[in-house]
């Protein structure tokens, strides 16, 4: 009841998104929804549901009881959030993540070659892209259409993000 009650306060009888992990889909999601729903008449209580998979460092579920956990602040003391929101969107929201030093560095690298490209690109002026490249523009907004279908297929974030390098490879 105490998350029913916060929710509705904050965002009131009826919102957008909810997330929360896999695991709490029932009883925990099941129940608030009964419960805001019977409160306010009013359905749906929100409109999409993005259960997340776990987050899993050294094989094994991240935990407080299994002290195998890392805060969001540690991690931002050494890598920019952009690289750690690259590494979380690079999987899709529903599938479990294994977390690693490793994989955050490469995650990081991956990101800063492709906003070197797209830096260089946005230095050309839009219409002498136009002008000079009427095909590679095509291109690109045939990517973006892509891009946005991913996005629209159940927030697939790692085939947007897929979508994207294509991009960056056709700018090299």
């Amino acid at each position: 009841i105490e998350d029913t009650a916060i929710a509705m306060k904050f965002f009131g009888s009826q919102y957008d998104i909810h997330g929360g992990a896999s695991e709490l889909v029932f009883p925990h999601h099941e129940a608030e929804i009964v419960q805001a729903e019977a409160f306010t008449g009013k359905r749906p209580y929100v409109g999409y549901w993005l259960h997340t998979g776990l987050l899993n460092m050294g094989g094994r579920k991240m935990s407080k009881s299994r002290g195998n956990m890392i805060c969001n602040r540690d991690i931002l003391k050494s890598y920019d959030f952009r690289v750690l929101r690259f590494y979380l969107t690079s999987h899709h929201y529903r599938h479990k993540i294994n977390f690693g030093e490793a994989r955050l560095k490469e995650a990081g690298d991956e990101l800063g070659s492709q906003v070197e490209v797209i830096d260089r690109f946005r230095e050309l002026s839009a219409s002498a892209r136009s002008r000079t490249q009427p095909r590679l523009v095509r291109e690109l907004e045939g990517l973006k259409i892509l891009f946005m279908k991913a996005m629209d297929d159940d927030f697939d974030t790692p085939t947007a993000l897929r979508v994207i390098q294509r991009m960056v490879n056709r700018l090299r």
